[in-house]
């Protein structure tokens, strides 16, 4: 804990506490230990001993006939040589102690700020999603058709993508975004153990839908958007990942990214929780309509 106290730049001072426990030798050889088991961290004249409570001590009084009586006498509590050393520190190293605080605050500032703008640009990141997500599981829906692939060459995920990218701020071609959706279509009929052909990448999707507990009957044209609109969101959430660690290969590489963001999107609770608002989005749009 001292070793990270002095990584923040944090003046320590070291207390040895209750001094009045120990006599002058005891006291001197628990500060010399407190100096040894801290050197190269806390200056030696940093480590005083001091006694923060009032207590009370034995003494021995001549009372007027001779005799000698033992009497308790009350001790204060002394804290003077950490005052004095305070004193000493803030008139020697004040100006210094002031800009270290300032410095500390401000990094936290900064710290602080980055955290509400990432926040900011993964809250807009999502709406894109959302946005296409229900977009084309929505056309899907409504007019079931044939996909040649369900994610290379796919115009509707491509500048979904190319949004994407915009938003974090990376640079990324149609070309470039074409090339990354192929890989993730391997990807994908690599998770569900699958042939590549489209209809049975479609086909163990929708099975996987249809188990869904507690959402009722899927099928036709709704069962083909929900599948669109799940492989949608699963390119979006991998390449917000992507986008937000500047396009640098994760760990494991982006199979292994895209691999981890289908698992976490299709655990049950993911995929009820998908469903119901499947349900709600195209309600509303044919309310709309």
């Amino acid at each position: 804990m001292l070793e990270q106290l002095g990584q923040m730049e944090k003046r320590v001072l070291i207390c040895l506490n209750k001094e009045d426990w120990y006599g002058d030798e005891e006291r001197e050889k628990l500060r010399g230990q407190l100096i040894e088991q801290t050197a190269g961290i806390v200056p030696e004249e940093d480590i005083v001993a001091v006694r923060s409570r009032a207590t009370t001590r034995s003494r021995m009084r001549v009372a007027a006939g001779g005799e000698t009586v033992e009497e308790q006498i009350d001790v204060p509590a002394n804290i003077e040589p950490l005052a004095k050393r305070m004193m000493t520190i803030v008139r020697k190293d004040g100006r210094g102690l002031l800009l270290a605080n300032l410095l500390l605050q401000s990094r936290g500032l900064v710290e602080e700020a980055n955290r509400r703008v990432e926040a900011g640009l993964d809250r807009r990141a999502w709406q894109i999603v959302d946005k296409y997500t229900w977009g084309a599981g929505g056309a899907a829906a409504l007019s079931p058709f044939p996909m040649v692939d369900l994610a290379a060459g796919c115009a509707i995920s491509t500048k979904m993508v190319i949004d994407l990218a915009h938003v974090y701020r990376q640079k990324m071609t149609t070309e470039s975004a074409s090339a990354l959706l192929g890989q993730m279509g391997k990807q994908l009929v690599g998770v569900l153990g699958v042939s590549v052909a489209a209809p049975a990448v479609t086909s163990a999707v929708a099975a996987m839908l249809k188990t869904v507990p507690g959402v009722g009957t899927i099928a036709g044209g709704a069962l083909q958007g929900l599948v669109v609109a799940l492989i949608t969101r699963w390119i979006g959430a991998v390449f917000i990942q992507y986008f937000k660690h500047e396009m640098q290969e994760p760990p494991g590489g982006l199979a292994n990214m895209a691999r981890r963001e289908w698992q976490r999107l299709t655990k049950i609770d993911e995929l009820r929780k998908f469903v119901q608002t499947a349900h709600r989005q195209w309600a509303k749009r044919e309310q709309e309509q």
